[in-house]
């Protein structure tokens, strides 16, 4: 649920989740802003030592999109400053995967264009004729 804290960490360590200890596991849907919130608050109330330290302490989040967005909206609305020692931030491979999706999405029509010309011009050359039905 939380992620490692690190004094001069060593690759290996981070790689291989040596130092990272699971405080609880349970089953919850995270699909909503009150889902990260329930959860949340399920760790930190089931692990007091985890509110001390965020007093003094910041907390890195790393996590997929969801994981990212909803956190951070948590503690853009939380009044109470319960939240505000957690840092929600995506990784790099979500950065790079987001990245990727995001441009074959804005590409989709030229793609989609240049993938139907070469089958066409693929089936003309190798059938002597073109299929459409097959494209």
């Amino acid at each position: 649920m939380f992620p490692r804290v690190y004094n001069h960490p060593d690759d290996g360590d981070i790689e291989s989740l040596q130092s990272c200890q699971l405080l609880d596991e349970c089953e919850q849907d995270l699909k909503g802003l009150q889902n990260y919130k329930e959860s949340l608050d399920h760790v930190m109330s089931k692990y007091p030592d985890i509110n001390e330290y965020l007093k003094r302490n910041l907390l890195p989040f790393p996590a997929d999109w969801p994981g990212w967005y909803y956190p951070k909206k948590l503690i853009a609305n939380n009044c109470s400053g319960k939240y505000t020692s957690l840092i929600p931030e995506q990784g790099q491979f979500q950065v790079a995967l987001n990245a990727v999706e995001d441009t074959v999405i804005i590409f989709k029509h030229i793609l989609r264009n240049c993938f139907h010309i070469y089958l066409v011009e693929h089936c003309k050359r190798s059938h002597g004729r073109t299929n459409h039905h097959s494209v």
